[in-house]
């Protein structure tokens, strides 16, 4: 594959500046990473886990450029280190009490044995998507360029249960629902999402995959399930279709074909490397999806646009606070 200093930054269609993500990332650089991270994860019993996995994402960012300016992750390990120890420190007594309680209905009623272990493995299930929000959440605002900086408002916890629902309608549909999950899920995070000052805009009617998906559902038996590619690429290509900020729109060229032969590819190369290929897919994978992403809009505009809106909202800022001053 081709990098960063074989592809142009940006280029004019239709009157609109064309962007593309550029990775100049190295492999040589990600396997130093990676090899440290190994070492001190063992000497550590993995606790610095949570340290070396914010550094890949420091370099996959830092390498990774926007209209000539790098993006810029600024999560710290020990933020999640502490993070997750105030989440442990709240579910654990939670997770024993449930424990306690299944052990206790069992010695007198035992037939509910399956019941429970389903309401068990639900409970962690929505706990788990809980997690998942929680974690966009920190990546949203640890994530700027030029200075501008992603916020998620939203609840971890009726995402928890929107995901938990959408799941049981997939189940019992044999998977006819997903483009409807799909887009609930995008929707309640998009419509949550801001960068710098503007509103994140998602629109779109989840009807124009339901095609692609009962095609794929239909062809995952024979193919083993590598139909479903062919759908993830085409929700890849919907989110970057109905996706805006301002002025600003997204396009993907990626096709199931290509996450095809990527994910088998870096699948071997993990498999027959023992791990140790780990970085080489990662590379190959981030390389693969900026390849194919592209950012349609003025950049420029874009920016006094977040300037002049961040000088309004100081100027009312400091008129409160003189106001606030007079008044006592």
């Amino acid at each position: 594959m081709g990098y960063s200093s074989k592809k142009k930054n940006s280029k004019e269609l239709g009157g609109n500046e064309v962007n593309s993500l550029i990775y100049n990332g190295k492999t040589d650089d990600l396997y130093k990473i990676e090899s440290k991270n190994i070492l001190l994860n063992i000497l550590t019993l993995g606790v610095y886990a949570f340290w070396g996995r914010t550094k890949i994402k420091r370099y996959l960012f830092a390498n990774t450029t926007l209209s000539g300016s790098p993006l810029e992750y600024t999560g710290q390990g020990k933020e999640l280190f502490l993070g997750s120890l105030k989440a442990l420190g709240v579910l654990l007594p939670s997770l024993i009490l449930c424990a306690g309680l299944y052990m206790i209905v069992l010695k007198f009623a035992s037939f509910l044995e399956i019941p429970l272990n389903i309401c068990y493995v639900l409970i962690i299930y929505y706990l788990f998507n809980v997690a998942v929000y929680s974690t966009y959440h920190y990546r949203v605002t640890h994530l700027k360029w030029r200075g501008l900086q992603g916020h998620l408002t939203g609840s971890a916890f009726y995402y928890g249960l929107l995901s938990f629902k959408c799941t049981l309608w997939n189940v019992f549909s044999l998977g006819y629902t997903k483009p409807r999950s799909d887009y609930r899920k995008m929707a309640y995070v998009y419509d949550n999402l801001y960068v710098g000052n503007t509103k994140v805009s998602f629109n779109g009617d989840f009807k124009e995959l339901e095609s692609i998906n009962f095609i794929t559902l239909l062809l995952s038996i024979p193919t083993l399930g590598y139909s479903r590619f062919w759908y993830e690429a085409a929700l890849l290509r919907y989110q970057a279709e109905h996706l805006s900020i301002g002025e600003i729109k997204f396009s993907t060229t990626i096709t199931g074909e290509k996450l095809f032969r990527l994910s088998i590819a870096n699948f071997f190369i993990i498999l027959f490397s023992l791990g140790l290929g780990v970085p080489f897919a990662l590379h190959r994978k981030i390389d693969c999806l900026t390849q194919n992403f592209k950012i349609i809009g003025n950049f420029t505009e874009f920016e006094k646009e977040q300037m002049q809106k961040k000088g309004v909202a100081e100027q009312e800022k400091t008129k409160i606070l003189d106001l606030d001053i007079t008044t006592t």
